[in-house]
C-alpha cells in the first residue's frame, strides 16, 4: 500500500511539473510582434495630413510599408504586394479619418511565428512522449510487477506440489 501511495505521488508530481513547464514554454513562444506605434502615428498623420516631417517619419520607422493612403501623395509597392498572401499584409485605418489607410508587409513576422509554432509542437510532443514513458513505466511497476510475482509464486508453489505428489506416490510404490 505505501509503495502504490508513493508511486501515485510521484507520478501526480510528473505531471504537475510537465504542465508547468508546458505553461512557461507557451508564454515564451508566444509572439505577438506587431507593435502599438504603427497606430498611433497614422493617427497622426490623419490630424497632420500636410506634414512632411510625419510622413517621411512613417517612412523611415517602417521599412514593411507597402501602401499608404489618403496623406499627401499615395504610396503603393504593388511588386510587394502581389507576392505576399493575405495573412501577410496588415492593414491599418485611421481612427480620426477612414480615408487614411496603411498597409504593411508582415511576412517576416508571420515566419517567426511559424518557428515558434513549430518550436512549440516540437516540445509538446517531446513531453507527451516522456510522459507517456513515465507513465509506462510507473503502471508497470504499479500493476503488471506485482502480478507477475503472484504468477511467479504460484508457479514455485505448483512445482513443489507436484513434486510433493509425485515423490509421495514414488514412496507409495
Amino acid at each position: 500500500m505505501h509503495t502504490l501511495l508513493l508511486t501515485t505521488h510521484s507520478l501526480t508530481t510528473k505531471v504537475i511539473l510537465t504542465v508547468m513547464f508546458m505553461l512557461t514554454v507557451f508564454s515564451l513562444l508566444e509572439a505577438n510582434l506587431t507593435p502599438d506605434g504603427r497606430q498611433l502615428q497614422l493617427d497622426a498623420l490623419a490630424i497632420n495630413p500636410d506634414s512632411e516631417m510625419l510622413r517621411e517619419g512613417f517612412f523611415r520607422a517602417h521599412q514593411n510599408l507597402i501602401r499608404l493612403d489618403g496623406v499627401g501623395t499615395a504610396y503603393l509597392d504593388t511588386e510587394r504586394i502581389n507576392e505576399l498572401r493575405s495573412i501577410e499584409i496588415l492593414t491599418l485605418e485611421a481612427t480620426s479619418d477612414d480615408t487614411v489607410l496603411a498597409s504593411f508587409d508582415l511576412s517576416a513576422d508571420v515566419v517567426i511565428n511559424a518557428f515558434f509554432s513549430l518550436a512549440t509542437t516540437i516540445i509538446v510532443t517531446a513531453l507527451l512522449a516522456i510522459l507517456s514513458m513515465l507513465f509506462s513505466r510507473d503502471a508497470y511497476n504499479i500493476m503488471i510487477r506485482p502480478i507477475e510475482k503472484m504468477k511467479s509464486t504460484v508457479q514455485k508453489v505448483r512445482t513443489f506440489d507436484i513434486l510433493l505428489v509425485f515423490s509421495s506416490c514414488l514412496l507409495i510404490i
